[in-house]
């Protein structure tokens, strides 16, 4: 399984990767730091999963969670933002995010959802 790391923090990204280091079928993390780098990644590559950062610095990460679930609903997006209102929970889920998550209290959570792909996806 492939998977795409995008957040403008590069101790998140570096967080993430650690994280996901150890999960068996995870075969690589890619990372993008902004908007333009993800579609850049996104053109040449077609990861299985995306966690994505809502707060973005060229652009937003609910624009780039519109265009790829509306180009390639087969990626799964977890959106893993310090801004987990509701507000953007019910916004995210219309957009196409398949899970949702605040970064101060659910990082972990994360992981959880990539072993379960990696299963899903075995099985």
């Amino acid at each position: 399984m492939d998977v795409l790391v995008v957040d403008d923090a590069a101790a998140i990204r570096s967080r993430l990767r650690t994280l996901f280091a150890d999960v068996r079928g995870i075969e690589s993390v890619l990372e993008a730091s902004d908007v333009t780098e993800a579609r850049q990644l996104l053109a040449e590559q077609t990861p299985d999963v995306v966690v994505l950062d809502l707060h973005l610095g060229s652009g937003n990460g609910m624009e780039l969670l519109k265009d790829l679930k509306r180009e390639r609903s087969e990626i799964r997006v977890i959106v893993l933002t310090n801004d987990a209102t509701e507000h953007h929970r019910r916004s995210c889920t219309a957009l196409g995010a398949d899970y949702f998550f605040d970064k101060s209290t659910q990082f972990e959570a994360v992981l959880q959802v990539l072993e379960r792909e990696v299963w899903r996806r075995h099985v």
